[in-house]
């Protein structure tokens, strides 16, 4: 049973390269990567807003 699963994987593995090789669709894992890369400027603003609050803090603020 362990061979059949690792045969079976392996050659999913092997089709899923092929595809991609050849031009075909990316596999599922792949969607999330780059996916906001549009909004790079959003996420820079959002990440320097996050900044200044915690500059704001001072050590009788934290537990």
């Amino acid at each position: 049973m362990k061979q059949f699963f690792t045969e079976a994987l392996e050659e999913r593995l092997r089709r899923g390269a092929v595809e991609t090789r050849n031009g075909g669709a990316e596999p599922p894992w792949m969607a999330g990567f780059g996916a906001l890369a549009d909004m790079a400027d959003e996420n820079r603003h959002i990440l320097k807003l996050i900044e200044e609050e915690f500059e704001k803090l001072s050590p009788e603020h934290l537990p």
